[in-house]
């Protein structure tokens, strides 16, 4: 199980109780939570690949586990982690997702540039050929 999210406005009392606290609550789960450089950073334009620039962080929460008898308690433990951050979750990386569904991937874009990829995949993979990623459907 794998969660991820760009996070912001999280003060460093927050980041203890939320990050550091969940994240100790499981032993073989890890989680991420890497400030983002401030280049990344600048001000979003239309022409950037992704939203969540302006984010500071962003926030992989892994659940794993040696055996299959784990994985329930695993993935509980990264969905609680994944919705203690709600509160502060502005985008998502599109290279972080696991098999979410079409929101996530919508999400990771934005609507305008998801449609301006669908326009592209459309135009170029209109078979949908290359759907082995995060895909955009292009009907």
């Amino acid at each position: 199980m794998r969660a991820s999210s760009v996070v912001s406005r999280i003060g460093r009392r927050e980041a203890v109780t939320r990050v550091g606290g969940r994240a100790l609550r499981s032993v073989t789960g890890a989680a991420g939570c890497g400030a983002r450089r401030r280049r990344r950073t600048r001000r979003a334009t239309a022409a950037d690949p992704y939203v969540g620039r302006g984010a500071g962080f962003t926030v992989n929460i892994n659940g794993n586990t040696a055996t299959a008898e784990g994985f329930d308690a695993q993935r509980q433990w990264a969905r609680d982690y994944w919705s203690a951050l709600a509160p502060f979750h502005t985008s998502v990386y599109v290279n972080f997702l696991m098999e979410e569904g079409d929101a996530r991937v919508r999400q990771a874009y934005g609507e305008a540039k998801y449609e301006r990829l669908r326009a592209l995949k459309r135009r170029y993979d209109p078979g949908n050929v290359f759907r082995l990623n995060q895909n955009i459907r292009p009907d």
